[in-house]
């Protein structure tokens, strides 16, 4: 097995408020050498499911690479839609640990959107 490196943190400062960075990089194992699907996607309000292909993803790193609109992401739900537990606003990104067998889906809130969406085995 090898190790992937993760890295997740937070930082604020604006005017008084001033938030020292939280997190840092830490290490998990790779049970399989595999990722980097599924890459750019273009998104519309029409809901879409994620397809990593062969890659399982354990570790899923999200861009909305929008100016202007946010990008919903969640869990497929029983009845096939998408059950949305993060708007991810114009510019950000996101890495998410991502259970095996939940199948993401992705929208744009409004508007249309190109996301880097990038998938590793955990």
């Amino acid at each position: 097995m090898s190790q992937i490196q993760i890295t997740a943190g937070l930082a604020v400062s604006n005017g008084p408020y001033r938030q020292p960075q939280l997190g840092g990089p830490f290490q998990q194992e790779q049970t399989t050498a595999r990722g980097g699907t599924p890459g750019l996607l273009s998104l519309t309000t029409a809901e879409q499911d994620v397809d990593f292909g062969d890659v399982t993803p354990g570790w899923v790193f999200v861009k909305n690479l929008s100016s202007e609109n946010a990008m919903l992401i969640g869990p497929k739900n029983a009845g096939d839609a998408l059950e949305p537990f993060l708007e991810l606003p114009p510019l950000a990104q996101v890495v998410l640990p991502l259970d095996d067998g939940v199948v993401l889906r992705v929208a744009a809130a409004a508007g249309t959107l190109d996301a880097q969406i990038v998938g590793v085995n955990q």
